[in-house]
């Protein structure tokens, strides 16, 4: 017996009424339809990697005035992108760094033990020395 595996079909997406209906009914802490907030080079850049934290972001809103903001929108949007892909390489750099610290944990580990039992021979070879200065006196 041979059974045919059926997928069920893939929804359609959603349409530009939809999408925009589901923007309008957000509310302001829902963090699909959040971007960072803009900022100028500078501007509060420590270099940390708090990415996108409640504070540092804007809400999406078809409510705002696009054609007052056009001009302004488009140098943000890049802007916008920069930083955000700027924040993006620094934590994938982060994320591969963490993924080497656990060896270079076990190794650093590895040279502190060695070090320590070295250290403790060092003792115990002055304790001797030490012992026998103090019998031939």
């Amino acid at each position: 017996m041979t059974h045919k595996l059926s997928l069920s079909e893939r929804p359609k997406p959603p349409s530009g009424e939809a999408v925009l209906a589901d923007i309008d009914g957000c509310t302001d802490d829902d963090v699909v339809f959040r971007l960072p907030a803009p900022r100028h080079i500078g501007e509060n850049d420590n270099g940390d990697m708090s990415m996108l934290s409640v504070e540092d972001s804007i809400v999406i809103s078809p409510s705002t005035d696009l054609e007052k903001e056009e001009m302004d929108s488009e140098d943000r949007s890049e802007t916008e992108v920069d930083n955000v892909y700027s924040k993006a390489t620094k934590l994938i750099e982060l994320h591969e760094t963490l993924q080497k610290a656990p060896k270079q944990i076990e190794n650093d580990f590895t040279k502190l033990e060695k070090l320590g039992a070295e250290v403790s021979e060092s003792i115990v070879d002055l304790r001797k020395s030490a012992e026998a200065v103090f019998r031939k006196s």
